[in-house]
C-alpha cells in the first residue's frame, strides 16, 4: 500500500521506473523517494544529509547522494 501511495507502482501493481529506483536504496520507501526527488530538484548535499541524518535512517547518506548525482549526469 505504501509503495502505491508513493507512486512507485503502476496500475497493475508492478514497479514503475520510480519504484525501481526506490528499491535500490537501503532506506524506508518514503526516504528513498525523498532522496530521488531532492536530487531531481537540485537540493544541496548538505540539506539532504542533514535531513536523512536527523531521521537517523542511514549512515551512508553521502554515498547515496553521490550515487544519485552520478546517475543523473
Amino acid at each position: 500500500y505504501q509503495l502505491w501511495i508513493l507512486g512507485a507502482l503502476d496500475n497493475t501493481g508492478s514497479l514503475n521506473p520510480l519504484g525501481r529506483q526506490m528499491v535500490e536504496f537501503p532506506l524506508d520507501p518514503a526516504l528513498s523517494k525523498m532522496l530521488i526527488i531532492a536530487v531531481d530538484m537540485g537540493c544541496s548535499d548538505d540539506t539532504l544529509v542533514s535531513d536523512l541524518s536527523a531521521k537517523k535512517k542511514s549512515n551512508q547518506c553521502r554515498e547515496l547522494i553521490q550515487y544519485m548525482s552520478n546517475i543523473r549526469t
